[in-house]
């Protein structure tokens, strides 16, 4: 059982990460003007 719990210890570990840098970037596209930038150059991912 302990492993079982270790292993979502870690797995949560990395998912805070992962979101604290998702909300870093999100920060800097907003702050810099990236988004619109990507948008005017056309480089922004295309909705299907």
């Amino acid at each position: 059982m302990e492993a079982k719990i270790e292993k979502t210890n870690e797995l949560s570990k990395l998912l805070s990460v992962k979101t604290q840098m998702s909300d870093d970037l999100f920060h800097l596209f907003s702050k810099f003007g990236i988004g619109h930038l990507l948008s005017r150059l056309s480089l922004e991912k295309q909705a299907l």
